[in-house]
């Protein structure tokens, strides 16, 4: 079983702003206070925007839907920074500058470091026509909450979207919950992939599988081909890769239905 612990939705600030005035009214300490859309190149720290029209591939960008942080809300912008002067360096390099530099300023605003955090990254960066034309360098980094949308602010949330440690039983939302209380599987390994190029799929489940069998019967307590249980993990795929992230977590569930009681040392 591969999932992916650590994403980062990338989506291109578009050039086209023409006939896209903004329409959200701003406070006195300029945060949205009624909904309405916003420019992408308008956008400040702190806005918050629905999520829906930003889809999971590279799209262009216009504008964003823009509401209160109070009201429910899928992404909630937390830096904005320019990419260096220069000639435009191609998308790929683009994207790859622009998530590390959101993952780099993401622990200031959250309270966590990003590769410690259940949170996940947009950003919105330059199109090449932007960029040359505009002189446009600007990078958007925004933060949402995977499980769905959120109301409030995240800032300074970082514990609360902390990801589990080892020992940690977890919930199927893989929030943090009670050992001792029904729970869909316990963290029995976290570890790091090494590499700098993403050696694809296929190798990354091959790598991730191979540490999660090993470990599991010193925590286990039976070998993995004599326990009842199984395991499954969660690994970076290549946009959380390109921005620094190698981390493996795996974790132990019963096929039969949620657990009870840690299974560490259980011979189950």
């Amino acid at each position: 079983m591969r999932a992916t612990v650590r994403t980062t939705i990338v989506v291109a600030a578009t050039l086209l702003l023409a006939g896209c005035g903004d329409n959200a009214v701003r406070g006195e300490d300029e945060e949205v206070v009624e909904a309405g859309e916003v420019g992408a190149f308008e956008v400040r720290v702190g806005d918050c925007f629905a999520g829906d029209q930003l889809g999971t591939e590279t799209t262009e960008v216009q504008a964003v839907d823009a509401v209160p942080c109070e009201q429910s809300h899928e992404n909630e912008v937390y830096a904005i920074f320019d990419l260096p002067d220069g000639d435009y360096p191609g998308e790929e390099a683009v994207v790859e500058q622009s998530g590390e530099g959101c993952a780099e300023r993401f622990e200031e605003f959250i309270g966590t470091a990003y590769d410690d955090s259940l949170l996940e990254i947009t950003q919105l960066f330059p199109t090449e026509e932007s960029w040359t034309t505009l002189d446009d360098r600007e990078v958007v980094c925004a933060v949402n909450d995977p499980a769905g949308p959120v109301e409030g602010s995240l800032q300074g949330k970082g514990e609360a979207y902390a990801l589990p440690v080892k020992g940690d039983c977890v919930a199927e939302d893989w929030t943090e919950i009670d050992c001792a209380e029904e729970h869909y599987a316990e963290i029995y390994l976290i570890t790091d992939l090494n590499g700098d190029e993403y050696p694809g799929d296929e190798q990354v489940d091959q790598q991730a599988s191979d540490a999660c069998l090993a470990a599991f019967a010193d925590y286990v307590g039976a070998e993995y081909e004599d326990s009842e249980l199984n395991y499954l993990y969660f690994a970076p795929d290549e946009a959380a890769w390109e921005v620094g992230d190698r981390q493996v977590v795996c974790a132990v569930g019963d096929p039969a239905g949620n657990i009870t009681g840690s299974v560490k040392g259980s011979g189950r």
